[in-house]
Protein backbone atom coordinates (compact mmCIF):
# COMPACT_ATOMS: atom_id res chain seq x y z
CA UNK A 1 0.00 0.00 0.00
CA UNK A 2 1.36 3.26 -0.72
CA UNK A 3 2.25 5.79 2.42
CA UNK A 4 -0.13 9.03 2.98
CA UNK A 5 -0.25 11.60 0.16
CA UNK A 6 -2.44 14.72 -0.78
CA UNK A 7 -5.74 14.53 -1.69
CA UNK A 8 -4.50 16.32 -4.65
CA UNK A 9 -2.07 13.33 -5.51
CA UNK A 10 -4.76 10.89 -5.24
CA UNK A 11 -5.39 8.32 -7.93
CA UNK A 12 -8.91 7.06 -7.37
CA UNK A 13 -10.96 4.50 -9.59
CA UNK A 14 -14.49 4.21 -9.91
CA UNK A 15 -17.20 2.55 -12.30
CA UNK A 16 -21.09 2.85 -13.26
CA UNK A 17 -24.13 2.04 -13.10
CA UNK A 18 -25.51 0.06 -16.46
CA UNK A 19 -29.09 2.39 -15.64
CA UNK A 20 -28.47 5.33 -17.56
CA UNK A 21 -30.47 7.52 -15.10
CA UNK A 22 -27.61 6.60 -12.23
CA UNK A 23 -24.84 6.86 -14.69
CA UNK A 24 -25.79 10.59 -15.44
CA UNK A 25 -25.93 11.22 -11.82
CA UNK A 26 -23.04 9.42 -11.03
CA UNK A 27 -20.93 10.93 -13.74
CA UNK A 28 -21.84 14.57 -12.36
CA UNK A 29 -20.17 13.76 -8.86
CA UNK A 30 -16.61 12.55 -10.74
CA UNK A 31 -17.13 15.70 -12.60
CA UNK A 32 -16.87 17.48 -8.95
CA UNK A 33 -14.42 15.06 -7.46
CA UNK A 34 -11.66 15.52 -10.52
CA UNK A 35 -10.61 18.61 -9.70
CA UNK A 36 -9.51 17.89 -5.90
CA UNK A 37 -7.59 14.42 -7.23
CA UNK A 38 -4.64 13.73 -9.10
CA UNK A 39 -6.72 11.54 -11.84
CA UNK A 40 -9.98 9.15 -11.99
CA UNK A 41 -9.70 5.36 -13.67
CA UNK A 42 -12.21 2.94 -14.66
CA UNK A 43 -11.23 -0.90 -15.16
CA UNK A 44 -14.82 -2.11 -15.32
CA UNK A 45 -13.67 -4.43 -12.44
CA UNK A 46 -14.65 -4.00 -8.41
CA UNK A 47 -12.63 -6.67 -7.04
CA UNK A 48 -9.50 -5.67 -9.72
CA UNK A 49 -9.45 -1.95 -8.55
CA UNK A 50 -9.65 -3.04 -4.92
CA UNK A 51 -6.63 -5.05 -4.91
CA UNK A 52 -4.86 -1.94 -6.97
CA UNK A 53 -5.56 -0.34 -3.84
CA UNK A 54 -4.03 -3.08 -1.55
CA UNK A 55 -0.95 -2.65 -3.99
CA UNK A 56 -0.42 0.86 -3.83
CA UNK A 57 -1.45 1.52 -7.58
CA UNK A 58 -4.57 3.12 -6.49
CA UNK A 59 -4.94 5.32 -3.50
CA UNK A 60 -8.85 4.95 -3.62
CA UNK A 61 -12.38 3.26 -4.96
CA UNK A 62 -15.67 4.97 -4.71
CA UNK A 63 -18.78 3.10 -7.09
CA UNK A 64 -22.18 3.19 -6.04
CA UNK A 65 -24.24 0.04 -7.19
CA UNK A 66 -21.77 -2.44 -6.51
CA UNK A 67 -23.25 -6.01 -5.46
CA UNK A 68 -21.54 -8.49 -2.49
CA UNK A 69 -19.71 -10.59 -5.04
CA UNK A 70 -18.29 -7.82 -6.63
CA UNK A 71 -16.42 -6.78 -3.84
CA UNK A 72 -16.09 -9.15 -1.34
CA UNK A 73 -12.88 -10.85 -2.32
CA UNK A 74 -11.06 -7.84 -3.34
CA UNK A 75 -12.03 -6.28 -0.09
CA UNK A 76 -10.92 -8.30 1.91
CA UNK A 77 -7.71 -8.16 0.27
CA UNK A 78 -7.23 -4.46 0.82
CA UNK A 79 -8.39 -4.86 4.14
CA UNK A 80 -5.70 -7.06 5.12
CA UNK A 81 -3.09 -4.73 3.40
CA UNK A 82 -4.44 -1.50 5.45
CA UNK A 83 -7.44 -0.61 3.77
CA UNK A 84 -9.99 0.68 5.25
CA UNK A 85 -13.61 0.48 3.07
CA UNK A 86 -17.54 1.52 4.65
CA UNK A 87 -20.93 1.50 2.39
CA UNK A 88 -23.16 4.63 2.51
CA UNK A 89 -26.24 5.23 1.13
CA UNK A 90 -25.46 6.72 -2.66
CA UNK A 91 -27.11 9.81 -4.40
CA UNK A 92 -28.97 7.48 -7.02
CA UNK A 93 -30.51 5.17 -4.02
CA UNK A 94 -28.26 1.78 -3.59
CA UNK A 95 -25.41 1.27 -1.81
CA UNK A 96 -21.81 3.28 -2.53
CA UNK A 97 -18.93 1.29 -1.70
CA UNK A 98 -15.70 3.55 -0.51
CA UNK A 99 -12.06 2.07 0.09
CA UNK A 100 -8.84 3.92 1.07
CA UNK A 101 -5.69 3.09 2.80
CA UNK A 102 -6.52 3.57 6.36
CA UNK A 103 -4.58 6.78 6.18
CA UNK A 104 -6.40 8.57 4.12
CA UNK A 105 -9.74 7.22 3.89
CA UNK A 106 -11.50 9.84 5.91
CA UNK A 107 -10.47 12.88 3.94
CA UNK A 108 -11.27 10.33 0.45
CA UNK A 109 -14.60 10.16 2.37
CA UNK A 110 -15.07 13.68 2.53
CA UNK A 111 -14.03 14.65 -0.91
CA UNK A 112 -16.51 11.89 -1.95
CA UNK A 113 -19.67 13.71 0.19
CA UNK A 114 -18.44 16.82 -0.91
CA UNK A 115 -18.74 16.45 -4.64
CA UNK A 116 -21.93 14.59 -4.41
CA UNK A 117 -21.64 10.51 -4.20
CA UNK A 118 -23.56 10.49 -0.75
CA UNK A 119 -27.57 10.47 -0.28
CA UNK A 120 -28.04 13.26 2.56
Amino acid sequence: MRGPAPLSQRLIATGFAYVPELRAVQAEAVTRLLPVVRDIRRHGSCALELCHVAEGALDGYVEEGVNLWDHAAGGFIARLAGARFETHPGVGGTDLFVCAPQHGFDELLQAVREAGFLRE
